[in-house]
């Protein structure tokens, strides 16, 4: 493909090749296909259950550890999709009690019910009432539902808190009455209680670049006010990198150009952050979303344990991986081969270990995951399944609904028999036995990635999404599945969701 010069200006600018662009192209041509699962993994198959004691085990062994950790958090999401479905009602409604309650009653409309009339507690409802009764002279006379109605156009208008704009993470969550605190502020509390080595937590934020001075203020705001127990944070953002970007292409696969004639690029995804992740220097690296925090104790408390039951896995396996490698390397006997072959098949899900030494240890040479995994309680969504791979061999891996085929009838029986989810829960090792860094990319599986159709000024395109950080992005991964409980996720997906019952009193 002849690429004009603007196009190679561009490309140039965001750091990716020609080669890489002419991939992408060819992608598109020939689509992605599906992944084809043999089964969903469950307890006994894939999933493991901890004992009491097993868990104490575990966690002690992370407790002993002298090891460096960060927590790293995906944060770079809009609060707008929080608040689609409320801005569709509120540019729909007027105030008029009658036209609101009918509006409430249709089907679409229905969810937003419990917050109209719960209101009060939400943890930005107070601000957004003083703006609202300083913008509208008649506001005491108003209805409960009218003034509810008023005080949310003002938390989302540009006039108002303009929550709409914000990043999720920094949306007000949890009122506590002597203080407010947004996701990202949760995150900082819940790192004191299991990522403290030596005083110091450290924390990497995944963000979008035009948010960095909020994220930045609301951390000095946040170490001034709330850490009485002086410790030493030290908190990192980054971006997901240009080079990361993917083009976007017509319905007929034929590159798409904006009005001035210029490829368009879009944000790869959350597969870009394996490159951020690469970047970060840390024998032990926590991942989990930034919506996904709760405001009960209870809930905290069960998190932070099953955090260090799921390091103390990760850890004491790492540390019997590394011995086998060092004498796999020194002084590989035909027993200790056969060992380290029930070893690879009982632990590490290898379902055909190499006899060869060397590449028995080349098959142990990867980075760990130890991902927790939560029991359905619905729609099963993304979830732990077994894999077959390019060379008909066996894997455990993290699919989403959209990456199996929706007209085959057994893989789509399969999706529906799942017993778990995943709910991003995840531990990495990503240091070898020598003490060197992996380099992540390698173990990126590039034909996981996604298509799905968008539009560009009411335009329908196609877009590509790289391999999902915890899908194709790890695909090569030593993949160990734990069961957590269900109290350890408390995502918010709708602004409805602060009202359940993990964002409040009671």
């Amino acid at each position: 493909m002849q690429l004009p010069q603007k196009d190679k200006t561009l490309i140039e600018t965001k750091g990716i090749s020609e080669t890489q662009l002419s991939d992408q192209l060819e992608t598109f041509q020939n689509g992605i296909p599906f992944v084809k699962i043999l089964d969903y993994a469950h307890l006994g198959k894939g999933i493991k259950q901890l004992s009491d004691q097993d868990k104490n085990e575990y966690y002690q062994f992370y407790e002993n550890s002298n090891i460096k950790v960060i927590k790293f958090i995906p944060a770079s999401g809009a609060a707008s999709r929080m608040f689609r479905l409320l801005h569709q009602f509120l540019d729909e409604v007027e105030i008029n009690e009658k036209k609101i309650q009918a509006l409430l009653k249709t089907e679409e409309f229905l969810p937003l019910n419990p917050l109209i009339h719960q209101i009060d507690r939400l943890a930005f409802y107070e601000q957004a009432k003083q703006l609202s009764k300083q913008s509208s002279q008649n506001f005491e006379n108003y209805s409960q539902a009218e003034q509810a109605v008023l005080i949310l156009k003002t938390a989302l208008s540009e006039k108002g808190l303009n929550l709409d704009a914000l990043p999720k993470g920094l949306i007000p969550f949890h009122n506590y009455g002597d203080k407010i605190f947004t996701p990202f502020e949760e995150h900082l509390e819940e790192a004191k209680s299991y990522t403290i080595k030596n005083n110091n937590a450290q924390l990497h934020f995944t963000i979008s670049e035009e948010h960095e001075n909020n994220f930045i203020a609301t951390l000095k705001q946040y170490l001034k006010s709330h850490n009485k127990e002086n410790i030493d944070f030290e908190v990192n953002f980054s971006y997901q990198k240009p080079s990361t970007d993917t083009v976007a292409v017509n319905l007929d696969n034929t590159p798409y150009r904006d009005e001035n004639g210029q490829l368009f690029f879009r944000p790869g995804g959350h597969g870009a952050l394996i490159h951020n992740l690469n970047e970060i220097n840390a024998d032990l690296i926590f991942i989990k979303n930034i919506d996904n925090v709760s405001k009960k104790q209870t809930d905290k408390r069960i998190t932070t344990e099953y955090k260090k039951v799921l390091a103390g896995v990760l850890l004491k396996l790492q540390n019997k991986i590394f011995g086998y490698q060092k004498a796999l390397e020194q002084n590989p006997t035909t027993e200790l081969i056969e060992e380290v072959q029930v070893f690879a098949q009982d632990n590490l899900n290898i379902k055909s270990p190499s006899h060869k030494a060397c590449e028995l240890l080349n098959e142990l040479h990867r980075p760990i995951r130890v991902c927790g995994m939560v029991k359905n309680d619905g729609d099963p969504g993304g979830g732990p399944f077994w894999v077959e791979g390019d060379n008909a061999e066996q894997s455990l891996q993290i699919v989403e609904t959209s990456q199996v085929d929706p007209n085959d009838e057994k893989q789509q029986q399969i999706l529906k028999e799942a017993t778990h989810f995943n709910p991003v829960d995840i531990v990495c090792g990503v240091k070898d036995y020598k003490g060197q860094k992996f380099d992540l990319k390698e173990f990126v599986n590039a034909k996981r990635g996604f298509i799905c159709q968008k539009s560009i000024e009411g335009q329908d395109i196609k877009a590509l999404e790289l391999p999902g950080l915890w899908n194709g992005g790890m695909a090569h991964w030593h993949s160990i599945f734990v069961e957590v409980p269900l109290s350890t996720f408390n995502p918010v997906k709708t602004v409805v969701d602060l009202l359940k019952p993990a964002h409040q009193d009671h």
